[in-house]
């Protein structure tokens, strides 16, 4: 089969669309769906300093208790500086409350993205296969809904439930299951 302008050009705008719906599906959840920021949930807690720990479990820290530190006899062995100890000191973690709730709703971020991400794939496949009767358009929609499965595995299954994976993957698989056996049923008799 020769090679010729209209069937590159053909495939160019299904490479065009697979890219373009990618950028768009990541690009609307970035818009729509704003992905949690630390200065949204720890930015105010940290400009300040918490130097006990009345003041560092108030805005929700966890306070670090540290052994008495002994001061070093001098060389010179003077009466001032053998044996006295200094006082307890501490450290404040002030962002320890605000970290665990930006780590859940960072949480609650990534599944809902992922969901979304992975339906709109499939929204994409079912156009490219079932709707679109045209090539280049197809391709572009189907190879996209592969792309935006990708995606969506790659940049957010490490935090999704591990059920909610399974039943995600169960849906999406008996689905384009079903998408070949309507395509192709015709095809195959």
């Amino acid at each position: 089969m020769p090679i010729n302008s209209n069937s590159v050009l053909k495939l160019a705008l299904g490479l065009s669309i697979m890219i373009i719906l990618n950028l768009l599906f990541n690009y609307g959840i970035d818009i729509f769906f704003k992905e949690p920021k630390f200065e949204d949930y720890c930015g105010s807690v940290i400009r300040r300093p918490y130097p006990d720990k009345t003041s560092c479990e108030t805005v929700g820290g966890m306070w670090q208790e540290n052994v008495p530190i002994e001061k070093i006899p001098s060389a010179t062995n003077a009466p001032t500086a053998v044996g006295v100890a200094s006082a307890v000191v501490g450290y404040c973690d002030a962002t320890f409350k605000c970290s665990q709730e930006l780590q859940s709703a960072d949480n609650l971020y990534k599944r809902n993205a992922f969901l979304i991400m992975i339906s709109l794939g499939f929204i994409s496949c079912v156009l490219g296969f079932l709707v679109f009767k045209n090539w280049p358009i197809a391709f572009g929609f189907s190879y996209g809904g592969l792309i935006a499965f990708f995606v969506s595995a790659v940049k957010y299954w490490s935090s999704v439930d591990d059920k909610l994976r399974f039943f995600s993957l169960i849906s999406i698989l008996l689905g384009l299951i079903l998408i070949g056996y309507f395509k192709f049923k015709e095809q195959s008799k």
